[in-house]
């Protein structure tokens, strides 16, 4: 992602016409080139690419599960969701991805975890909304197009 919208995305003030010979690789253009696609424009906008990459990587710091832990897929019917499972002294978290165009859900069974486990969502809108596995073992989960659940386990 570029810096900004100026010369050279904001990377370099060489100039590209006369010097292009002193610039790594030609700046981007089109409908991801820097007037579309920059930080200083993406920062402060909650909703852009750049805020949720930015929110990623503030769980995962967060998350020593995500690290440390031994992780596995866990099985499931939906096939447009990867379901991942981390776990890290006495701590787990579950992702889940839905990589559909369209909304979807989920029901994972979760032995690791006793009916009753509390989970709280870590991402977006639905922060620290608390998810808890059913009597049977069971979390059902609704995933909008292309959205993530990230819960950890709560304690």
């Amino acid at each position: 992602m570029q810096w900004s919208d100026g010369p050279n995305g904001g990377f370099s003030t060489v100039d590209p016409d006369a010097e292009s010979d002193r610039l790594p690789a030609p700046v981007v253009q089109g409908e991801y080139g820097p007037a579309k696609v920059n930080v200083a424009a993406q920062r402060h906008d909650p909703t852009s690419l750049f805020s949720w990459v930015a929110a990623l990587v503030r769980r995962y710091r967060q998350c020593p599960e995500l690290a440390w832990g031994a992780g596995s897929t866990l099985d499931h019917d939906t096939a447009s969701v990867l379901a991942h499972w981390t776990e890290h002294e006495g701590r787990a978290v579950l992702t889940l991805h839905n990589f559909a165009a369209s909304p979807t859900n989920v029901t994972l069974t979760l032995p690791e975890v006793g009916a009753g486990t509390r989970f709280v969502e870590l991402l977006g809108e639905q922060a620290g909304a608390v998810r808890t596995v059913d009597d049977d073992g069971s979390l059902r989960l609704d995933l909008d197009a292309y959205a993530a659940h990230w819960l950890r386990t709560e304690g």
